[in-house]
C-alpha cells in the first residue's frame, strides 16, 4: 500500500494518515487483516468514523478506495 501511494506520488503526510487510518480499521475490527474483511466491513467502519467522530467523508472515500 505504502508503495502504491508513493508511485502515486502522495505525501509522506498523507501517506501516515492513511497508514494511521488503516492501523484504526485493524483494531476497530479485533487484528483481522483489512484483506479478510468484506466490503461491508469496511462500511461499518467508515460510517462509524463519519458520524460518530464526525471525519470528513472525503477522508473516508479515499481510505476506501484501497479495498
Amino acid at each position: 500500500m505504502i508503495n502504491r501511494m508513493k508511485v502515486e506520488d502522495k505525501s509522506e503526510q498523507t501517506i501516515k494518515s492513511y497508514v494511521r487510518a488503516i492501523d484504526r480499521l485493524i483494531r476497530f475490527h479485533g487484528l483481522i487483516h483489512p484483506k479478510e474483511l468484506d466490503i461491508d466491513e469496511v462500511l461499518d467502519f467508515l460510517v462509524l468514523l463519519t458520524e460518530h467522530r464526525k471525519v470528513n467523508w472525503r477522508t473516508n472515500s479515499k481510505v476506501a478506495s484501497f479495498f
